[in-house]
């Protein structure tokens, strides 16, 4: 009677243990979660960022084209003088702006990796289900 008791008693206290471990599973996976939409929006906001950019360059692109076509036009020493120095005010922009876009393009990157993967319901309990690699 008293081995019965004791048995009781030990597995009222492993469920419990159980329990415990289960709620604390629980938390830290609600806590991934969390960390995983906050690395997804961090992500999002990186590559419109990086897309903004690229745009920008474009453009940027487009001004200094006019820009040489404005010193190759110019008709005069006064003209040239001026045509070429929007010119090197414009590819030293430019040039500050690639390194912008460089240094957003990695950020984006480092995002995205930070990001990690994430696996559904069914790949967790069953690695080896259709589109679980």
């Amino acid at each position: 009677m008293r081995t019965l008791g004791l048995i009781g008693l030990a597995l009222v206290m492993a469920c419990g243990d159980a329990a415990e471990e289960m709620e604390r599973a629980q938390q830290r996976a609600h806590a991934a979660e969390q960390r995983a939409k906050v690395a997804e929006k961090l992500a999002a906001e990186a590559y419109d960022r990086v897309t903004q950019l690229n745009r920008d360059l474009e453009t940027m692109g487009e001004k200094v084209a006019a820009a040489v076509d404005a010193v190759v036009a110019a008709q005069n020493d006064a003209d040239r003088a001026s045509a070429k120095a929007k010119l090197e005010s414009l590819r030293k922009e430019k040039t500050t702006m690639e390194a912008r876009f460089a240094e957003a393009r990695a950020a984006a990157a480092q995002a995205q990796r930070k990001k990690g993967a994430t696996l559904s319901q069914e790949c967790l309990n069953n690695p080896l289900a259709k589109g679980c690699n």
